[in-house]
């Protein structure tokens, strides 16, 4: 099949393109190409093949191809599909057709000629086998297929198919062919070369010998022999040079191109010159040139320069001798080779680098703290920018403070010589070498020049070499005179040397730094401040800049110290109280000439921190613990010296006051210590003499009491203490230890204090009860300096809790709701001065009550309430106690008792008392589940039964079959009446705590089939009209159900006038279901519409008015249109007459869709048909829709015309337009069940049912509106050819609509030949 297929196809291609009538190939096609690999060859192409290989043709191209390869193959198939052969002996990577050419090349064609190219497929493979070439649109591109296409090639042959290409301009085109085989498909590219620019350069430039770095030049003259224009682009490298780099030129045009040989190393050189063409071909031009070193060099490589003073300049003359034929170029260099000057280069880069990222870290840093800096952040980075782009530009010319060279770069004639002064400025007293290198052309290294020089500094001498001052008092001030002199013959720079030992540094020279003309002289005044005593010898030196060797000068003497002493011989504080400072004064007297530095220190002080006052003790509150220092270990500071340093002038007295605290109780003898700068630390002392004690205090009340407290509230009592000795005391109260076994807390507002001699302090005291009963507790009193505490205070009292009163002792809620919280409050009042702490709590184990809060806490002297809440889960009385458990005081207790009515069975969703059950489908069952929950304690035994739900009549199995016999076709249907919903399972047993479902099931045997939709419309036609281009509005809802405003009159008669005769008491009006007709909800016909008895009468009244309507089931039914009125609200009732749902409707002036808006009226009683006006108000627009509908009174229910928007193509005359179509259904697909569920249990052990609860229920059945447009489909089948068996589809659209409320899944069958994209579908209402 699949062989076939490609004999067709290829047929009808080769049918499709045909050659030009008399048009004769001057292709031939060659014999015997070899095959080769593909490999990417790096063949240079010169100008002079390139120019060959341009100059060819189609024809001359295809001639030379001697060479094939294997394509690509772009897909491997599936042989198993094409061919019975399904093996082949080639491997996957081998195709079994081999293509020549392998690549299809046309060049030098002229636009709009036709070209031909044969494309040779020769069958590889052991077993014939087919092929087709196929191509993707092009225009300039066609294939010419052979005459046996679509057969198989024997095994070695071939198949030959013919490339035809007609170009519309000289330019490139690009293509591919694809191959197909019964295995696999791969690739042929076709490639169309146009017209290419051709430049003249020559296959190769030589420099021939050139001298090393110097500039060689030839200049070419290239001309553009081809047929384009072209850019162009210049590439070489070093030692070659070309320029110009691109440019553009015309045909026919030419220029000229300049090629340089510069060389930095003697030698052979040789490099390509590629020429890079804009349309991507590229042409190498080899250049070769030689490089040599010439006849120049330096006429001496050292050079000795005479001595030389500092600051001063000799020179010397070196000659550079050229002996070539070409002008040379030298430079002075540092460094011997351009490596050495990279690598500086490096350095200084690295170093840049280096210092950039520190200037960047302290520049963020001040960014950080002034951010208005960042603005300068790309300052600091050009800068550096800049520095680094100087050092990539240096030249590195030679360049130095000592050794001048000029010029340091020029150029020399050929057969010169150029003389250069090498010049040498010493900078210090020393020898300089260094090398210098000559970077000149014409030779390959640099010529190295050594030059060398003596620097020769100043001579400075002084007048004396050693001084002799003899004896000096310390720190008395010495001038002395020397004089420096300069013996050379440069300008001396002289500075004093700072001195290393300390006595050095008493001498100051001035002037201390100068500077000395040749010959010149200077007075030089030192000055010397003895600072330490004793003999000494100094060695004072003088630098010289430039000069080696210091300048040096020696200093002789001995440092004596002054005399002094004090005014008294001792220091005697006597008796002292602990803590308590006292200070004492003294005179030093300076009896020598010379003022000295006194330092003063008594060495038995402490040296930790100064000694605490009774004053700090008492107003900083420091801990009691640190009072007893007696046995510590720390020694502080008890005595303060001021001034303790100072200068003391010559001949004068210096006034010491000494201060003594004393923390320790205990004789002092100590001394005062005088110190005497640059003469000792121990010169001179005197006695210090004095003793501490601690005064005793007594209590005056040791025992407090304080009769009855509440716990835990403050009572504030007063402490006596007396002071009987003649020293001043401190106290403190000692704070007590935290610990929960405590029945007394106490503090102090002031716990600390002092008391003066002779005198008596109170003590304010705050004292808490912790405990109920009798309590006890002693207070102790430290005093500063004592580590026992000797002072004791007893305190007793008697703990107390609070008063808690009740508003009342008993709650009885009565009867309550069972499971519903209802509370209850009662007034809790404290009448005591701290606050009571309540803890409420039932008495029982799983308790019918609740309180809220469970814990209060009641305010002193305040009130609270609490709520105690009835939450009942049976229906018995019951009773319990609130336990009221007071912290710390007596429990009190409330009797609480209530009677639960109700029931404790729970749904799981809504149950009543009303459970709408919406719109069903009449085909469909209706069922509502609900779990039922017993929350109660005790078991309940379940029973339900339903109440005034319609019956539906149910045919009996139809014991004969349906045959042909006459006999059995007037046979009346049997059967009977079951009730419309039911429910299960009719008995349950709860237990407590325990659940079950209920189910209720509901089915009809469904409304009567109403209109169609053509005759829909056509009854909407005379209350709707076609608007075209408006907005869509939406479906009005399906039923909406209004029932009676009066109660149902009963018939004393059996009549109806639907067309059969009702028994008594069996009006569709009664029962909403016809047992006559079996149609629910009908219109019928009743006598008797205004009789104030409400009785009926037996037969037609004359003076009335009567209307036929037709039922579903064909039959006659009498509609009376007697007193028609108009209402406002109606009210939905039941049998029994109770009121279960008032609905209010929407006022007009609400622009609310979907809403019904009536005029009002009071209706009466008796009144049996009352009729409605129903205004449809438009979204959007002002303008409304108003009609009339009647409503029977004695129904349990009413149905109204269901209103649908319907969007459809119109046919005939208004075909392809769209327009809106309001439609109506029939009022007879609808029907609307009411009834009630009983519920009724056995709870506990009790006798007898008890009612629980009840449900009405109410459900509508509706029946499904679907339309099919179009009703009939027309299909044209044609018979069409293609390359491959495929199957055609034809498809036509279908609409279904649903014009019902729900939605609706609907399930489609065809015949053959014809089948549903979508079998399944669920229609939206």
């Amino acid at each position: 099949m699949a062989a076939s297929n490609v004999e067709v196809t290829d047929r009808a291609m080769q049918s499709t393109f045909k050659l030009p009538e008399g048009f004769q190939s001057k292709v031939v096609e060659p014999g015997n190409p070899k095959m080769v690999k593909r490999e990417v060859k790096n063949v240079k192409l010169t100008p002079s093949a390139f120019m060959k290989e341009m100059s060819l043709d189609t024809k001359q191209k295809l001639a030379n191809t001697q060479e094939m390869y294997l394509p690509p193959i772009i897909e491997l198939l599936d042989m198993t599909e094409t061919t019975l052969q399904k093996f082949s002996m080639l491997d996957t990577d081998r195709p079994i057709f081999q293509p020549f050419p392998s690549e299809i090349t046309f060049q030098n064609y002229e636009p709009c000629e036709t070209y031909e190219v044969p494309l040779i497929l020769r069958n590889h493979d052991q077993v014939p086998r087919m092929v087709k070439v196929i191509q993707e649109d092009s225009p300039y591109f066609r294939i010419i297929c052979p005459n046996d296409v679509g057969r198989k090639v024997a095994p070695g042959m071939t198949t030959t198919f013919r490339l035809i290409f007609v170009p519309e301009e000289s330019k490139d085109y690009i293509h591919e062919l694809i191959c197909v085989t019964e295995r696999e498909k791969f690739l042929v590219p076709v490639k169309a070369i146009g017209a290419r620019a051709i430049l003249d350069f020559p296959d190769f430039i030589n420099f021939s010998v050139c001298p090393v770095k110097y500039n060689t030049q030839k200049t070419l003259l290239v001309r553009n022999i081809g047929k384009r224009e072209t850019k162009f682009t210049l590439q070489t490298k070093k030692p070659f040079f070309v320029e110009p780099i691109h440019g553009y030129l015309e045909v026919g045009e030419s220029f000229q191109v300049t090629v340089e040989f510069i060389p930095e190393r003697i030698g052979d050189h040789s490099e390509d010159l590629i020429l890079h063409l804009d349309t991507g071909e590229d042409i190498f031009v080899n250049l070769y040139g030689a490089a040599t070193d010439v006849n120049v060099r330096l006429d001496k490589n050292s050079v000795m320069i005479e001595k030389t003073y500092i600051s001063l300049a000799n020179q010397r003359v070196v000659s550079i001798c050229n002996r070539s034929d070409v002008i040379v170029h030298f430079r002075w260099k540092a460094f011997a080779t351009p490596e050495e000057e990279e690598q500086q280069k490096i350095r200084f880069v690295s170093d840049l680098m280096t210092e950039e990222e520190e200037e960047t870290k302290q520049f963020l840093k001040e960014c950080a703290e002034d951010p208005t800096l960042h603005e300068q952040m790309p300052i600091l980075i050009r800068t550096f920018q800049n520095r680094r782009q100087l050092v990539q530009d240096d030249r590195m010319l030679l360049s130095d403070d000592v050794f001048i060279i000029e010029p340091v770069e020029g150029d020399i004639w050929p057969n010169s010589t150029a003389e250069i002064n090498v010049i040498c400025r010493p900078k210090a007293e020393k020898i300089y070498h260094q090398t210098v290198y000559c970077d000149i052309t014409g030779r390959e290294t640099r010529l190295p020049l050594r030059i060398k020089c003596e620097g020769l500094g100043p001579k400075v001498i002084l007048n004396v070499d050693q001084v002799e001052i003899g004896n000096v008092f310390v720190s008395s001030k010495q001038i002395y005179e020397i004089v420096m002199a300069n013996k050379g013959e440069i300008p001396a720079v002289y500075t004093k040397i700072a001195a290393r030992t300390p006595l050095g540094s008493c001498f100051c020279f001035n002037p201390s730094e100068g500077t000395l003309l040749p010959g010149g002289y200077q007075m030089l005044e030192v000055t010397f401040k003895a600072s330490i005593l004793g003999d000494f010898i100094a060695d004072l030196f003088f630098s010289v800049q430039g000069s080696c060797e210091p300048v040096q000068v020696t200093f002789k003497g001995c440092v004596i110290g002054p005399t002094f002493h004090f005014n008294v011989p001792v220091l005697n504080f006597g008796e002292v109280s602990f803590g308590f400072p006292k200070t004492l004064s003294c005179c030093l007297i300076n009896t020598s000439l010379v003022p000295m530095t006194v330092k003063l220190r008594i060495p038995g002080d402490g040296i930790g921190e100064i000694s605490r006052t009774s004053f700090s003790q008492a107003s900083e509150r420091r801990s009691i613990s640190s009072w007893g220092n007696i046995e510590s270990d720390v020694t502080l500071k008890e005595f303060t010296i001021n001034p303790s340093f100072d200068i003391i002038k010559s001949h004068v007295g210096k006034e010491i006051q000494v201060s003594f605290c004393s923390n320790t109780a205990k004789k002092y003898e100590l001394a005062l210590i005088v110190a005497v700068e640059n003469v000792g630390l121990e010169v001179l002392a005197i006695p210090i003499v004095a003793r501490c004690i601690v005064p005793t205090l007594e209590v005056v009340n040791p025992h407090i009491d304080l009769g009855r407290c509440f716990l835990k509230h403050p009572y504030q009592c007063m402490i006596k203490l007396q002071n009987s000795n003649d020293l001043p005391a401190c106290y403190g109260l000692v704070p007590q230890e935290v610990d929960d076994q405590l029945g007394i807390l106490y503090s102090s507002p002031e716990p600390y204090g002092i008391i003066d001699s002779c005198s008596t302090v109170e003590i304010p005291l705050m004292v808490e009860a912790q405990y109920l009963g009798e309590l006890n507790t002693d207070i102790y009193i430290a005093l500063f300096g004592k580590s026992q505490f000797p002072l004791a205070v007893h305190i007793s009292c008697i703990g107390e809790g609070p008063v808690v009163h009740l508003s009342s002792t008993k709650i009885d809620w009565g009867k309550i709701q069972v499971l519903t919280d209802v509370p209850k409050t009662i007034c809790l009042s404290n009448e005591s001065l701290i606050p009571a702490r309540v803890m409420a709590k039932m008495t029982l184990e799983n308790p019918k009550w609740h309180l809220e809060p469970s814990e209060i806490v009641i305010p002193p002297l305040g009130h609270t309430d609490l709520s105690v809440v009835a939450y009942l889960d049976d229906t018995i009385w019951s009773e319990d106690k609130v336990h009221l458990v007071v912290e710390n005081s007596h429990t009190r207790s409330i009797h609480v008792q209530a009677t639960g009515i109700g029931t404790t069975i729970v749904p799981n969703k809504p149950f009543g008392p009303v459970l709408n059950l919406g719109a069903i489908f009449s085909s469909n069952v209706c069922r509502y589940s609900v779990k039922l929950t017993n929350r109660g304690r005790r078991r309940h035994q379940i029973y339900w039964k339903t109440v005034g739900f319609p019956l539906t009549f149910k045919p009996n199995p139809q014991k004969h079959s349906v045959s042909r016999d006459m006999k059995y076709r007037d046979s009346s249907v049997m059967g009977h009446y079951v009730s419309t919903f039911k429910v299960r399972p009719l008995r349950m047993d709860l237990k407590p705590g325990k659940s079950d479902i209920l189910t209720l099931e509901g089915e009809s045997d469904g409304p009567r089939t109403g209109h169609d939709s053509d005759t829909m419309l056509k009854a909407g036609k005379k209350y709707e009209t076609i608007v075209a281009g408006q907005q869509h509005l939406q479906a009005l809802g399906a039923t909406t159900s209004i029932g009676a405003v009066a109660r149902m009159q009963k018939a004393r008669k059996s009549y109806g006038k639907c067309g059969l005769q009702h028994p008594l008491r069996s009006f569709p009006a009664s029962q909403d279901f016809c047992k006559s007709c079996r149609v629910k909800g009908h219109w019928v016909h009743l006598y008797g519409k205004s009789d104030p008895g409400g009785a009926t009468r037996g037969k037609m009244q004359p003076n009335k008015k009567y209307v036929q309507c037709t039922a579903s089931n064909n039959r006659e039914c009498t509609r009376d249109l007697h007193k028609r009125k108009h209402i406002h609200e109606v009210s939905s009732h039941t049998d029994q007459g109770e009121d279960v749902e008032r609905t209010y409707l929407q006022p007009e002036n609400e622009q609310v869709f979907n809403k019904f808006n009536v005029t009002q009226f009071v209706p009466e009683v008796k009144q049996l048909e009352v009729f409605v006006t129903i205004n449809i108000i438009y979204p959007k627009r002002s303008s409304k829709h108003t009609f009339s509908a009647k409503f029977n009174t004695r129904a349990s229910a009413n149905i109204l015309p269901v209103r649908i928007l319907k969007v459809m193509n119109l046919v005939g005359s208004h075909q392809g337009k769209i327009a809106q179509i309001f439609r109506y259904a029939d009022g007879r697909r609808f029907e609307v069940v009411h009834g009630q569920l009983i519920c009724e249990a056995i709870i506990g052990t009790q006798y007898g049912k008890e009612r629980i609860m009840k449900v009405n229920v109410h459900c509508e059945f509706i029946a499904p509106i679907l339309e099919l447009i179009p009703k009939q489909l027309n299909f044209r089948v044609e018979k069409m050819i293609s390359d491959v068996g495929e199957k055609s589809h034809i498809q036509n659209p279908v609409f279904i609509s649903n014009f019902g409320l729900l939605p609706k899944v609907t399930s489609k069958s065809a015949t053959s030949h014809v089948h549903w994209c979508r079998n399944h579908d669920s229609l939206l209402g």
